[in-house]
């Protein structure tokens, strides 16, 4: 598949994302970056899927999210999530502040740690926020060969590849925190779970003391495989 056609696809998907949060593109939230208070080590981590399937992955992983946050009523802002000391708007800043470091990150500008999210950087149109903060990351690693390269991210020096493993996990278990926050009960992609365990579980020596998640729990008996990936990044499911 040649590169222009590989970018029809993309953008055709990203659509897709607007679709599920209602039309426009959004502003960016602008001049913010994000991380992480402490780093799993990153040695390990391989997988033999495609850049193209990365790229769909975070497309889906995004929209999900972003389905969550179209859920949230004026009143409901404010309610505790499955992350502690994080509200439901704190938790939407963090995933937002978190895209909106990839295209500085993918331009080599420098980024940095941000341990604290502050909700009113998602502006008076927190879904509009989101929005273009999605689509704005989507569109920057979509472009063939960035997922090859190597970035200078506040973890260390690593491909795009693992960029947006980072992306993808943050939106898909996001979301579901999301979600149990406001009273739903969603059903994971399946495919997006088998990903974050394979992307993951290469760091789980680290992964409980990094501040990415909490420390694993033991799964149910028979659990599949969103309540095992939950359970790893230390969710009760």
């Amino acid at each position: 598949m040649h590169a222009h056609e590989r970018g029809t696809i993309v953008l055709s998907k990203v659509s897709k994302v607007a679709e599920w949060s209602g039309s426009g593109s959004g502003a960016p939230v602008r001049g913010v970056t994000a991380g992480h208070p402490a780093a799993p080590s990153l040695r390990g981590v391989s997988d033999e899927r495609t850049d193209e399937q990365l790229v769909d992955y975070f497309v889906r992983a995004s929209a999900f999210f972003g389905e969550q946050v179209r859920s949230v009523g004026d009143e409901e802002w404010e309610l505790p999530t499955p992350c502690s000391d994080w509200d439901v708007q704190t938790l939407v800043a963090h995933v937002v502040v978190g895209d909106a470091q990839i295209p500085l990150l993918l331009a080599d500008q420098p980024v940095s740690m941000v341990e604290e999210f502050n909700p009113t950087v998602l502006g008076p149109n927190k879904l509009a926020s989101w929005r273009g903060t999605a689509l704005a990351a989507i569109r920057s690693l979509a472009v063939p060969g960035v997922l090859q390269q190597r970035y200078a991210h506040p973890v260390g020096n690593v491909r795009g590849r693992t960029v947006i493993g980072f992306r993808i996990s943050d939106s898909l278990v996001h979301g579901w925190d999301l979600a149990r926050a406001l009273g739903e009960d969603v059903l994971l992609d399946p495919e997006l779970c088998e990903y974050c365990l394979d992307f993951w579980f290469p760091m789980a020596s680290t992964l409980g003391s990094s501040g990415f998640y909490k420390p694993a729990l033991l799964p149910p008996d028979e659990a599949d495989v969103a309540k095992r990936l939950l359970s790893f990044l230390g969710r009760e499911a």
